[in-house]
């Protein structure tokens, strides 16, 4: 799965009901190769099977090659980095290339 620059992409490879309006999603997101510092927009791949919810009530995204990732107000941000120290993570600057991180599962609660 390609992203492209200054895109974080993503494609939900399940869905399930937890509640009465409320589902989970499982999936990867793609960084895009050039980050933007306060975070990268989140956009769907065109062929995924199933589309994000309009209201995401929590997203955990696994840490991939030494960067933390976060999901805020549908942005994407990476801090850290495999040169990071073990110190709180500082945001990536903008212009840092992640053409070589790999796509990091995520774990999405909406509606």
């Amino acid at each position: 799965m390609a992203a492209a620059n200054e895109k974080a992409t993503y494609t939900v490879t399940r869905k399930f009901k937890l509640g009465e309006s409320v589902y989970g999603y499982v999936g990867t997101i793609a960084l895009g190769s050039e980050y933007k510092t306060g975070g990268n927009s989140l956009v769907s791949v065109s062929e995924g099977r199933y589309e994000l919810p309009e209201k995401i009530d929590f997203m955990f995204i696994n840490p991939t090659a030494g960067w933390t990732l976060e999901y805020t107000e549908g942005k994407v941000k990476v801090f850290g980095g495999a040169a990071a120290e073990k110190v709180v993570a500082k945001e990536a600057g903008s212009g840092v290339s992640l053409t070589a991180v790999a796509a990091a599962q995520f774990y999405c609660v909406g509606r």
